[in-house]
């Protein structure tokens, strides 16, 4: 009989192990001589997917406060590797983006990560691979997270 429990458990710890394997590109941006925190290249990934992000959208995507984000970002401010810049049409807005030599680094750092994750994948062939990427795209859907808050309340 098939204990839909017990595969849940199965399944929410085999999505650790998942994360803990990609975690290692992490490792790649110190093994390039930039010494980041792991934080700090999350805020380098946000920055780098959403060009001109705010120190606000950063925490809440993180989940972490405004003052830790911005400690966060004057850090990589501070070592180049990101610029702040006040916006046009707000100047209270600062909106942020990575340096040119940040842009540069993190194109390789991505290129090395993706050739590690590409490992990570490797014994799926690309039917599975689909049909993975479509189950995690559903788990992880606007439906699934508005009754996730609904029931918090």
């Amino acid at each position: 009989m098939f204990n839909r429990k017990k595969t849940i458990e199965e399944i929410l710890e085999t999505f650790h192990l998942i994360k803990r394997k990609s975690m290692n590109m992490v490792n790649f941006a110190k093994t390039a001589d930039l010494n980041i925190m792991g934080s700090q290249w999350l805020v380098l990934h946000l920055v780098q997917k959403n060009d001109g992000i705010g120190v606000k959208e950063i925490a809440e995507e993180m989940h972490i406060s405004s003052p830790a984000a911005t400690q966060l970002v004057d850090a990589l401010v501070t070592r180049g590797f990101l610029i702040r810049e006040t916006s046009p049409t707000d100047r209270r807005a600062i909106k942020l983006k990575l340096s040119a030599q940040m842009r540069d680094k993190f194109a390789d750092m991505k290129k090395a990560g993706m050739a590690h994750a590409g490992t990570l994948f490797e014994s799926l062939d690309d039917d599975e691979l689909a049909t993975f990427m479509s189950l995690c795209k559903k788990l992880v859907s606007d439906k699934i997270d508005i009754n996730i808050e609904s029931e918090n309340k």
